[in-house]
């Protein structure tokens, strides 16, 4: 299934300088920032997956093997990952910085994308795909931080990591609302319609807080691992996500959303957990914001030759 990505991304990407611009400009304030990304995280994002996942009609994909096709190639780019990438950054906090710019995504981009070019009938797909990856991620990436960041006897961070995870707002709607659509539950009108109003929120205030936590200064310094991060993230990841669909046989347009994902630029909770258990915050926002903007042009290549050989 085509994606007509320059156009949808476009606007996309409006909205995100446009929350750069109001950020160095010092409007509303910085206090707004934290709050408005807590606000969306917590609320606004989950009202929104609730509500469009509980009511989206199934595609008829194979839910097993997009499971699979989505887990081999994470596994595989993780096990790359440590085998080699550490030998080739040769600092421990700056290769936890490429493995999460690697493997983490933006759910704010990706779902506002999906939305616009797909619609209702991408939500499913992508709620199995953020239930399944957001817990193995975050796994991941504290083993990860725990192995090569700053900080030693990181014994708190696996008590921390399973908290988090049982209590990630995106995990807990993603799952609801996969289970009140499998058991057909229908959210009452009063709740639905205020959810609705909620949601509508989510993406262009969850956008806005992408573009304000931008960071262009440390391009002056780390530039091969930021390039290094880059590459893996943008071509290599949708690469393998590519072959693996093929591997275990995804309709196509779930392999479209899968492939979406695995081209997604990298996810601002990766600087929040850099920061805490010891990796290079620096790098880590360098990486976000390298791969932020290079995805305008990266994701409507990848997926357009996806779509030529899928």
């Amino acid at each position: 299934m085509e994606i007509p990505l320059l156009q949808t991304y476009t606007p996309i990407f409006g909205i995100i300088l446009l929350g750069f611009v109001l950020r160095s400009s010092g409007f509303p304030g910085e206090r707004f920032w934290p709050a408005a990304e807590q606000i969306t995280y917590y609320i606004l994002f989950p009202a929104l997956l609730v509500l469009k996942i509980s009511t989206a009609k199934t595609a008829g994909f194979d839910l097993w093997t997009l499971i699979a096709a989505v887990l081999c190639c994470f596994l595989l780019t993780s096990a790359l990952l440590v085998l080699f990438g550490q030998k080739i950054t040769r600092d421990g906090p700056a290769f936890t910085s490429v493995f999460q710019g690697t493997i983490r995504f933006n759910t704010y981009i990706g779902l506002t994308i999906i939305l616009f070019a797909l619609g209702d009938s991408g939500m499913l797909v992508a709620a199995v795909i953020m239930a399944t990856l957001i817990p193995l991620v975050n796994v991941l990436c504290v083993a990860v931080l725990l192995r090569f960041g700053r900080k030693s006897g990181g014994s708190n961070g696996w008590g921390t990591l399973v908290v988090s995870i049982l209590k990630n707002p995106i995990v807990i709607a993603c799952v609801l609302g996969i289970s009140l659509n499998f058991l057909q539950v229908k959210i009452i009108s009063p709740l639905a319609d205020f959810m609705a109003i909620l949601g509508k929120a989510a993406l262009p205030i969850g956008l806005l807080t992408v573009g304000a936590g931008l960071e262009f200064k440390v391009f002056q310094s780390a530039r091969l691992t930021i390039a290094m991060a880059c590459l893996m993230k943008l071509l290599v990841l949708p690469v393998l996500m590519f072959f693996s669909c093929r591997l275990f046989g995804v309709q196509t347009e779930a392999a479209t959303v899968a492939i979406l994902f695995a081209a997604l630029p990298g996810s601002a909770l990766s600087f929040i957990l850099a920061r805490q258990l010891g990796g290079d915050s620096r790098v880590m926002s360098g990486i976000i914001t390298a791969q932020t903007c290079l995805s305008i042009v990266s994701m409507p290549l990848v997926l357009s030759l996806f779509n030529f050989f899928y």
